[in-house]
């Protein structure tokens, strides 16, 4: 972890980093937002990125923080009332992702170091990657409250009885998790914990949270392929 020097020069180097990224929301969004409140929930994604960042782990930091910074901002346009649910859904999407291949990267630096890979090994590997992002994505997606989506006036009887029935599924594969796995999925993905904080509630650390997460994207996988909702 970075000592409090590096911690601060981690902070002040990316502060202009933060300003783009608030930036382009605020642009995406019409520029009807205060700049600077946007900049200041994005520079907290930014200390806790910051706090957190292991240089030893290969990554470079912007990789490590954009998705805390851009979570940050997210959370603030949420809170303001100015981001649907559906786009939130999708950004968590991509939050979620992150902290998989995040994981995903770190055990690959480690199998690298015990025996090189081969080109079979790497299409393999990549194969299963795009299944667990496609897990996480439909995960992610479906765990928006099915009865607000099921209200929307514009969606035909047959939409809106597609979604009862996805979702449905959805809560199916997660049920048909272990109890450990089962429990952090339900708090990280349908109780809008963070990961820590998921992991934090079932006494593991930040790092055996995310290797858990890990384990049951991969199972979820599988479960939500036999329910037809990921390839297999």
């Amino acid at each position: 972890m970075p000592v409090v020097a590096d911690r601060q020069r981690l902070i002040e180097q990316h502060l202009g980093y933060v300003r783009a990224l608030a930036t382009r929301e605020r642009t995406r969004l019409g520029g009807r937002l205060d700049l600077e409140e946007l900049v200041a929930y994005g520079a907290r994604g930014l200390v806790e990125a910051a706090d957190r960042f292991d240089a030893s782990r290969g990554l470079s930091f912007v990789t490590f923080a954009h998705y805390r910074i851009k979570g940050a901002i997210f959370d603030g346009l949420r809170e303001m009332g100015w981001l649907s649910r559906p786009e939130y859904a999708r950004h968590r999407a991509e939050e979620r992702a992150n902290a998989y291949l995040e994981n995903a990267a770190d055990r690959e630096v480690g199998a690298a170091a015990r025996s090189p890979a081969t080109l079979e090994d790497e299409v393999s590997g990549l194969a299963d990657q795009v299944g667990a992002l496609t897990a996480i994505f439909v995960t992610s997606l479906e765990a928006e409250p099915v009865a607000e989506r099921l209200a929307d006036p514009r969606a035909t009887a047959e939409a809106r009885l597609g979604d009862a029935q996805a979702g449905a599924r959805v809560l199916r594969a997660v049920a048909s998790l272990p109890d450990k796995e089962r429990s952090l999925v339900e708090a990280y993905y349908f109780g809008g914990k963070k990961l820590e904080e998921a992991g934090a509630l079932l006494g593991l650390s930040k790092s055996w949270a995310s290797r858990l997460h890990a384990r049951a994207v991969e199972l979820l996988r599988k479960a939500l392929t036999e329910e037809g909702l990921v390839a297999p």
